[in-house]
């Protein structure tokens, strides 16, 4: 039987500390059922760092944005996260990032949460007006923890301009361990300070260390204060620990493979499917990195058909012929994988058929194909079974040669 990767997180699930706990739904009179539905911020489950499209002309290219917006509610995604730093927050200005925030709040309506990066601005009262400005237009503001005091200073000073922000914002407020301008990473200890305010319910977690997402997620025991790991290659431990969810850029290429395994690793009939998963995420990581956020954006186009550029305004060099072939074998691969489980995915975006140009045609082998009637060398159980083993001659060998050193060069 297909196992089916659309669905809602469930209404009434909650992830409270280390323990992921299912309340029972009380017996309600129809008529105030809406009572029971779980805030969208309070959803567990993948919430992507959205990329941000542009057009030719590097404006921001709203209709492609909200096809990607669509496209990860029908996916089955917790939330969207825009603008964030896979958005190039830094490189948009306040208002396209208001706009951003605006325009990913009409598109999910209310079939997902929405979290924006706010209080961007130098002093504490500077950066909550900013909360404030972007706040009526997504679920929860998150803060860049390396934004709420400069590199040097303690955590007690941090601590008192965080509860300075609270108190001057009524918003849901989060935090992201952003390694620009550099990383702050929280300790247990702030954990804990943070979650007793009952103001601060969010992390993007980007230590990638299992230790210390325990560690904090010991600290957030009882509150309401939930951690997202950011780190893919951990996802799956980080989800047995008790975090209620993935946020990471790899959410941009095969969302489907993240809702599954954040909806069925709990499922002891599925572990082996939760783990093969997990094994494909942590190997492609290394693909999905190169030139991010621009490999995004190829991948999108020539694999689900974004009409939109592959343009950024983060410095990014073009693509190479190989590097889109990496990206293919991504593609073909956790095709393979989604098909051998039966995880059905979305696509294309916006329902048309893959926009532009397709990647450039694999470069020919390296090496050249066997001559007829190669003799066998060497394995004498392939020759037992009549495969012929080609030797390359010297001559190959230096044109193998020759041709990586070009690719290096």
């Amino acid at each position: 039987m297909a196992i089916q990767t659309f669905w809602q997180p469930s209404v009434g699930s909650s992830t409270m500390g280390r323990k992921r706990v299912k309340k029972k739904k009380a017996a309600v009179p129809k008529a105030d059922a809406a009572v029971e539905e779980e805030a969208p911020a309070e959803r567990t489950g993948y919430v992507v760092t959205l990329i941000t499209p542009f057009d030719e002309q590097g404006a921001i290219d709203y209709e492609a944005f909200v096809a990607l917006v669509e496209w990860h509610v029908s996916n089955g995604c917790a939330g969207v996260f825009t603008p964030c730093l896979s958005s190039e927050m830094f490189d948009l200005s306040a208002e396209e990032r208001i706009a951003l925030a605006k325009c990913a709040k009409e598109a999910a309506a209310g079939r997902c949460a929405v979290y924006a990066t706010g209080g961007i601005g130098k002093g504490v009262e500077a950066k909550a007006a900013d909360v404030n400005a972007i706040a009526p237009h997504c679920d929860a503001v998150v803060i860049v923890t390396s934004l709420l005091a400069g590199e040097g200073y303690d955590d007690a000073i941090w601590l008192s301009n965080a509860e300075r922000l609270a108190a001057l914002t009524d918003a849901n407020l989060g935090l992201y361990e952003c390694p620009v301008p550099f990383k702050r990473l929280l300790t247990p200890a702030m954990v804990r300070t943070l979650a007793a305010t009952n103001r601060y319910t969010f992390l993007k977690d980007t230590s990638c260390d299992l230790a210390q997402i325990r560690a904090k997620l010991d600290a957030a025991v009882g509150s309401r204060f939930r951690i997202f790991n950011a780190n893919v290659e951990t996802l799956l431990p980080s989800l047995e620990a008790g975090c209620a969810g993935f946020c990471g850029i790899s959410a941009n290429f095969y969302p489907h493979l993240h809702a599954w395994l954040c909806l069925h690793w709990e499922n002891p009939a599925l572990a082996d499917c939760a783990r093969r998963i997990q094994d494909f995420l942590s190997l492609a990581e290394a693909a999905v990195c190169v030139n991010y956020p621009r490999s995004a954006k190829a991948y999108l186009r020539s694999t689900y058909g974004l009409e939109a550029t592959e343009r950024c305004r983060v410095p990014r060099p073009a693509f190479l012929p190989h590097q889109y072939e990496a990206l293919a074998a991504m593609a073909r691969s956790q095709r393979s994988l989604s098909a051998s489980l039966g995880i059905v995915e979305r696509t294309p975006i916006g329902g048309v058929a893959v926009a532009g140009a397709a990647p450039p045609p694999p470069p020919p082998p390296l090496l050249p194909p066997p001559p007829p009637g190669a003799a066998a060398a060497g394995g004498s159980e392939a020759a037992a079974a009549g495969e012929a083993l080609y030797v390359p001659t010297a001559a190959a060998w230096r044109s193998l040669l020759a041709r990586v050193s070009a690719l290096e060069a």
